[in-house]
């Protein structure tokens, strides 16, 4: 359930700073983050092991990738 967790914030951030860049400034994108995690403690666990992993992976290569690619201070 853990790496389905990562992917999941992973996956966010990835979306969080890909619309930073798109917009050329930060968009608050607000979340109850104790209720979200609560509420997706089923969907997380229902998730096979191996596609957890998987999305995890993922979900860290679009972050790795959207903040190597800043090579101006647009995220700084």
């Amino acid at each position: 359930m853990l790496l389905a967790h990562l992917a999941f914030w992973d996956g966010r951030a990835a979306q969080v700073a890909a619309r930073w860049l798109a917009n050329g400034a930060p968009d608050e994108a607000p979340i109850d983050v104790a209720s979200a995690n609560d509420g997706m403690k089923p969907l997380l666990a229902a998730v096979p092991p191996l596609e957890a992993a998987r999305l995890a992976l993922d979900a860290a290569d679009r972050v790795d990738a959207l903040v190597a690619d800043r090579k101006s201070t647009r995220l700084n």
